[in-house]
């Protein structure tokens, strides 16, 4: 996928390439029509290519110092124009052979002299003015339009990633209503174990006092029972023997024990 950083920064320096060789080319036509001379389609493309890299250059140094567009863009124009042809000339005064360091330095004098004598009149500057002005608004609405595409590009894929985020949202929003559901559901089940366990716990402690009443009740049992066993396992008295058999119980008793 293409970065839109990346492929705003190429558009950038295109177009100011574009601008500053535009406006090196007006600067030598208009500079050439009014010496009465006749332009080369060779040097046409000479002062596009250096007020290309002129400009180019310029529009670094306009961004290194964060300067807005419409001022980079009449920057880049102006100094592709006096750029070219100042470079041209200092150019053509080095490559000249055979010449030594005085007449080298005198050589750059008078092309720096040139330079300034051939500067436009006050109307030649005023139309420069203009049409870097001109020029700067072209650009600016040139890189507004890109921008904005870029802008609308990037508005497209945050709102369907946004889509996207919603529906992710939606999601866990319904899993966080279920989850609160069956949290209330446990709390009421928790709630029913509650009074389950203290009732359970109720009950116990009935049930153990009535285990300890019981085992009082038995051991109480036990021992009387005790008594009444050793009680019955006792000889029967004669007197209630005889009541018992039906018998006279004095004959009885005379004849058993006689006096």
């Amino acid at each position: 996928m293409i970065d839109p950083s990346a492929m705003m920064s190429w558009w950038k320096e295109a177009f100011y390439t574009c601008l500053a060789m535009v406006a090196g080319v007006l600067g030598y036509l208009m500079r050439t029509l009014d010496n009465g001379e006749k332009p080369t389609w060779a040097r046409v493309l000479i002062e596009a290519s250096a007020a290309g890299l002129v400009g180019l250059f310029a529009m670094w140094v306009c961004e290194s110092l964060e300067l807005s567009q419409q001022l980079t863009a009449v920057t880049v124009g102006v100094f592709g124009w006096l750029g070219a042809s100042a470079s041209l000339d200092l150019i053509q005064s080095f490559i000249v052979p055979k010449v030594g360091a005085g007449e080298g330095v005198r050589m750059i004098v008078n092309t720096l002299r040139r330079v300034w004598r051939g500067l436009p009149s006050v109307r030649l500057l005023i139309e420069y003015m203009m049409i870097g002005a001109l020029v700067a608004l072209v650009a600016h609405a040139v890189l507004a339009w890109s921008e904005r595409s870029q802008l609308a590009q990037r508005a497209a894929q945050l709102e369907g990633q946004l889509a996207a985020v919603e529906s992710t949202l939606d999601a866990q929003v319904a899993i966080n209503t279920e989850q609160d559901a069956a949290i209330t559901r446990l709390r009421a089940l928790r709630e029913i174990d509650r009074q389950a366990i203290a009732g359970l716990h109720t009950d116990l402690n009935r049930i153990t006092l009535r285990d300890r009443a019981l085992r009082q009740r038995i051991t109480h049992l036990e021992q009387h029972s005790d008594e009444a066993k050793a009680f019955l396992d006792m000889d029967v008295p004669d007197v209630l023997g005889c009541l018992l058999d039906g018998g006279s119980c004095q004959a009885s008793y005379r004849h058993a024990d006689p006096r």
